[in-house]
Order: structure tokens, then C-alpha cells, then sequence
């Protein structure tokens, strides 16, 4: 990326320290033009490192989940979805006289085709690959990354539906509420794990979407329907419904402002391919949209098919693409965060604090809420509490039968449970619980008609619930968090419901997610909602107002840590108001504009960034506004 002044590239450092404690002058950092190239900071710059996700950060733990789904993923490390036969999937580019060459039968056994490109999407095994390798009809071969979604499940208390309707904190931080509504709605496209249309707090009205098939599967998934949870936490971070009474509002704070189409691009278990986000961005585009959200990324640097369709859908389509930098805690780029059109998010706490998991690096251009995010998505079993719904896990082996009845605290189960008669069993299982089959068998023989279990100690987990044998009875486990918290229920004659929902279909609930999934659907929001009020703007000039109008946090400038700073979509309504911008009546100021910014020491490169020609990508990041 081209830059005005030196960005520097930081060492690993320890995340769990303070983010702008000062210490002392003579901490070295690299270059990140020079690798070699020492230079002093004038302080001490937090040490981040990978560190135990059981500790605390901010007063927070963080789950290992991707997409709250804490046995799948961890943060920052991807699952290898390659074939088992040890096949490789590669965008294969060719020289036009490989079709008339079936050696390798190499196009007929396409998964995608982009003939005017010369390129296909195809599984190899080493062998052929270095074959193709040497062939000189072959231009190129490059691998079909694995992309997840980046998220960590939270293990603070989960949403209960209350009767009043709950303003998240992260809709406040970045005043999206201040912004009026705009003159004409903005279409925002999420590529995720699909949208669940049936929770009574997401948007029915005017969302349109795009079926999924994963590369090799003979089915598609559908975009109306949510199995993960992932997308749907992002969509209504993003536009959850407004003035109904009850749940959560999302940051795009109206449905007059962000209409939403749905492009699915990950499956079930929270993943895709990169050729699979490449062909959901072009859908988006078809579909009208102006921006485009991507909680999802992967380690490893895009293929030039890819690279190239970012580049076209930002240049060529005028759209704005965000996406999560990642939940490693490295300085390690992710993709396609790290791409230089799309504008690189992380995420802050609630006391604006970087949060110390998001990976930071000269691509981050901005910070947005991202730690205990509250919103929608969904569950495979819930419990359900008078106007309460926690998310649960179903133990392996037991029953899935609905249950209704009180909740009787059992201890750590390792006796009879002579209070569960015709109710249902909370037990805090620890290590001097015995087996979950004893746990289980003690709720029974005291007559308890299902069993919730919680951790007493240490870190939520679910992997020693897997070995359950058979239970007639429904065996469910929520986190430390939410079992403790159920212990005041079982003080009271409350009624629990266990929830399975059924066979097509999760349960409709609220959870905590925390992560760079979570930041970035904030600052698609705002930039929906600068755009609505400023349509005749261009992507360009929507992304430098975000950028010029964002709270500096950190370093002063642009940083690795927090990029330009906090997103605050009013801020950037109001740098484009005052100078009449993009509202319909301007046109002529932008000379005015201009003059402004060349005003504020620029140099004749610099000059480049004014809003009337803003450049994306080599000219943004790094400069000074």
C-alpha cells in the first residue's frame, strides 16, 4: 500500500495489557516498507502475543467459538475442508489452446467456470497439480482458500426477550441513532451463513436473497434459512428491527435507510472457499447493493481471480466492501480484510478499548464495536424461561424431547436428586461429579424429567459432553455463565421449557458474539446510512468521510491498532452536510471541499485525497487525512 508516511509494523504483543498505557521511549518497531528498518517509537507499544483464550481481556472472556459455535473452530485456525483422498482445490487460469487439449480432461471436471477469464475452479491431486505445474498450456495455479466466519462466542449472560425493546451499546458508540433518515435507502448485502427470516426481530420486508451450493455438493442451502447462527447475529447487528417492543435494534437503526439482500457464501459449519465469496460479491452486485458486508476471512493471501473481483466490484461498480481483519491476535493479514480495496475492520470494547484477539496491521483502516455484541440468531435447543431464551447444546445421546416443568437445582450430581421429581435437573458438574452418565442417572432416579448441566470451574466447554451413552432423557449444556445464572430460576417456581424446535428449523434466539465479525457489520451500517443521506455520493468519498470523521484511538493518526479510529456514522453525516456533498443540491462545492482538505499541510501527492477525487485501496490507508 502506498503510503504518505511510514507505517509501522509491530511486534507480537500481549493483548491482556493496557492499550494506551505509556511506559517507556525506547521500544523498537519495523517498518512496514523496510522490514529492516528500525525506527523508536516515542512509547512503548503493547506486546501481543497468543495467549490462553481463558483469560480474561477488558473485564471479558472470550469464548473460542467461530460463529458461538464452540466446538467447530478457534480463533484465527481454520479447519481443512481439502478433500480426504488428499485432493487440493486451485483456480486453474489456461492458455486458450487447453481446450482443445483434454490430456488432463481439466474442464470437464470444472466445479466453476470463468471462461472469459480462461480460469476454472477445479479438486487435483499432487500429483496432477505438479503436472499442470510444468504443462506450458497452464497460465496459472492457484489455491481455492478456505475462508470461516470470525466470531467468538461470549460467555457473558444471554439475551433475555424483555418486554422493553434494548438499544445495543455498540448502535450508540457509533451514533448511528443521531443520523436522520436518509433521502433514499441503501441496499447492504451480507455473505454469510444464510438469514433466519422466521425470528420475529429480523426484517421480512423488501430482503431478497441468494441460494448457496458448496463447491462438489449436489444441494444448495438456502439463504432464508440460518442452521449457524453466524449470519444471522451479523444481519441484525446490522438492521435488526426497530420500534417493536422487544429484542434489539440494529445499527442501521431503520428500515428507510437499509433495505438488505442475502448472498449465502458459507455453509453450515461456518465455511467456505474464496471462489464461493467471489461468485456471492457479484450476486450482491446484481442485486443493487451499494455495500457489501463480510464477517468471514482466511490466512492466506487471494488468488488473482479473486483479487482482481474486489478490485472490479470497488472500481468498477462503485461499491464499498467491508470485511473482519480477524480474531488471531497477530499482525497477520487476512483475507480478504487485508485486500487493499476493502476497508479492514477491528474491534474495540465498550470503553473503546482495541480488543486485544483483533489482528492488527497497515491494512486496518478502521475500529468498531465488537466485544459482547447483543443480537439475533439461532440455536439447535434452547431453554426458555418466562420472557427469557438461552442458547443451549444438545448432549450427545440423549433424548430430544420437549420439556416443560420447574428447575431444581441438584448440586454436582453426585447424589440422588431427590427434588427433580417431574422437573428438570441443574446440575454444576465439576471434576469430583463422577460421569455424565452418573450425573444423569441421579436426576432420573429422583424422578427429574431432563438434566441441564453447566461447568462449575475454568472455561466454558463442550467437549466433555460428547460421551454421553443413551439417556431417555433430554440432556442439554449451556456455559458457566448462563447455568449460574439459572440458578436463581431454580430458587422460584418458574416454568423452563427445553426447546429442540424441529427438524427444518433452529430456535429463534438472542446470544452475545463477540469478534471482528461483529465490528464490521457496525461500519457497513454507517457507511448505509452516510450514503442514504448522501446518495449522490461516491463510494470513494462515503469511504474517506468514514475514515476523515473517525475518533482517533491510539497512536495519533492512522495506526496499526485501530487504523483511523472508531467509526462514527453522525460525524461523517455532518463533514458531508457542511460542505453540501452528495445530498442532490451540491455539485459545484466540492471545489470548496477541496481547497479544505489541501489546506491541511497536504503535499501535491497528498492532494489526491480530497473528497471530490478520493482513490480507494494504494491511495487510502496510511495517508494522512
Amino acid at each position: 500500500v502506498d503510503s504518505t508516511r511510514t507505517r509501522r509494523r509491530k511486534r507480537s504483543q500481549d493483548p491482556s495489557e493496557a492499550n494506551d498505557s505509556k511506559q517507556n521511549e525506547d521500544a523498537v518497531i519495523h517498518s512496514t516498507r523496510n522490514k529492516d528498518a528500525v525506527i523508536h517509537s516515542t512509547r512503548n507499544r503493547r506486546r501481543k502475543s497468543l495467549r490462553d483464550p481463558s483469560k480474561a481481556h477488558d473485564g471479558k472472556q472470550n469464548g473460542d467459538a467461530v460463529g458461538g459455535k464452540e466446538e467447530r473452530f478457534r480463533p484465527g485456525i481454520t479447519e481443512n475442508m481439502n478433500d480426504p483422498l488428499g485432493k487440493r482445490r486451485v483456480f486453474l487460469k489456461y492458455k486458450d489452446e487447453l481446450k482443445e487439449d483434454d490430456r488432463f480432461n481439466v474442464l470437464a471436471q470444472a466445479l466453476k467456470d470463468y471462461p472469459q477469464d480462461h480460469t476454472v475452479v477445479v479438486d487435483i491431486d499432487e500429483e496432477t497439480y505438479k503436472s499442470l505445474k510444468a504443462d506450458h498450456l497452464i497460465e496459472s495455479l492457484e489455491d481455492d482458500n478456505e475462508v470461516h466466519g470470525l466470531s467468538s462466542a461470549s460467555t457473558d449472560i444471554p439475551f433475555a426477550r424483555h418486554l422493553a425493546e434494548h438499544i445495543p451499546w455498540g448502535l450508540e458508540m457509533i451514533q448511528a441513532n443521531k443520523v436522520p433518515r436518509g433521502i433514499s435507502p441503501v441496499k447492504v448485502c451480507i455473505v454469510d451463513t444464510g438469514y433466519a427470516i422466521g425470528h420475529p426481530d429480523l426484517p421480512t420486508d423488501g430482503v431478497t436473497g441468494d441460494n448457496f451450493r458448496p463447491l462438489g455438493k449436489l444441494r444448495e442451502l438456502r439463504w432464508d434459512r440460518d442452521l449457524n447462527g453466524h449470519g444471522s447475529h451479523v444481519a441484525g447487528t446490522l438492521a435488526a428491527r426497530t420500534n417493536n417492543d422487544f429484542g434489539v435494534v440494529g445499527a442501521g437503526n431503520s428500515t428507510d435507510n437499509i433495505h438488505l439482500h442475502i448472498a449465502r457464501g458459507l455453509d453450515d459449519n461456518n465455511a467456505g472457499y474464496e471462489s464461493d465469496i467471489v461468485d456471492a460479491l457479484y450476486k450482491c452486485k446484481d442485486a443493487g447493493a451499494k455495500v457489501i458486508s463480510l464477517s468471514l476471512g482466511g490466512p492466506k493471501e487471494l488468488a488473482w481471480k479473486s483479487y482482481r473481483a474486489y478490485r472490479d466490484i470497488v472500481h468498477q461498480h462503485g461499491i464499498i466492501v467491508v470485511a473482519a481483519a480477524g480474531n488471531s491476535g497477530t499482525s497477520d493479514d487476512v483475507y480478504p480484510a487485508s485486500h487493499p480495496d476493502v476497508i479492514s475492520v477491528v474491534a474495540v470494547s465498550q470503553s473503546r478499548r482495541y480488543w486485544g484477539w483483533s489482528n492488527y496491521n497497515p491494512q486496518v483502516e478502521l475500529a468498531a464495536p465488537g466485544v459482547s455484541i447483543l443480537s439475533t440468531t439461532t440455536s439447535p435447543v434452547a431453554v426458555h424461561a418466562d420472557d427469557f431464551s438461552y442458547p443451549a447444546e444438545h448432549v450427545k445421546g440423549s433424548s430430544r424431547v420437549n420439556f416443560s416443568g420447574s428447575l431444581k437445582s441438584c448440586g454436582y450430581g453426585t447424589s440422588i436428586c431427590r427434588a427433580a421429581r417431574n422437573s428438570i435437573c441443574l446440575v454444576a458438574w465439576g471434576s469430583n461429579s463422577g460421569t455424565i452418565e452418573s450425573i444423569v442417572e441421579n436426576c432420573k432416579r429422583g424422578g427429574g424429567r431432563g438434566a441441564i448441566l453447566y461447568e462449575r470451574y475454568g472455561f466454558d466447554s463442550v467437549y466433555f459432553l460428547d460421551d454421553l451413552g443413551y439417556s431417555p432423557l433430554p440432556v442439554l449444556h449451556v456455559s458457566r455463565t448462563v447455568g449460574r445464572y439459572l440458578r436463581t430460576h431454580a430458587q422460584s417456581s418458574d416454568t423452563m421449557t427445553i426447546d429442540f424446535g424441529d427438524d427444518n428449523s433452529m430456535v429463534y434466539t438472542y446470544d452475545f458474539f463477540t469478534g471482528t465479525s461483529m465490528a464490521a457489520p457496525h461500519v457497513a451500517a454507517a457507511a448505509a446510512l452516510v450514503w442514504a443521506n448522501h446518495p449522490d455520493c461516491s463510494n470513494h468519498q462515503i469511504r474517506y468521510a468514514l475514515a476523515r470523521t473517525a475518533q482517533d484511538r491510539g497512536d495519533p493518526g492512522c495506526d496499526d491498532d485501530y487504523g483511523y479510529g472508531i467509526v462514527n456514522a453522525f460525524r461523517a453525516h455532518q463533514f458531508l452536510s457542511k460542505n453540501n456533498v452528495g445530498t442532490g443540491t451540491s455539485g459545484t462545492n466540492h471545489v470548496l471541499v477541496v481547497a479544505q482538505f489541501t489546506n491541511l499541510g497536504m503535499n501535491e501527492t497528498e492532494s489526491r485525497l480530497t473528497l471530490g477525487h478520493v482513490p480507494v485501496g494504494d491511495g487510502m490507508r496510511g495517508t494522512r487525512l
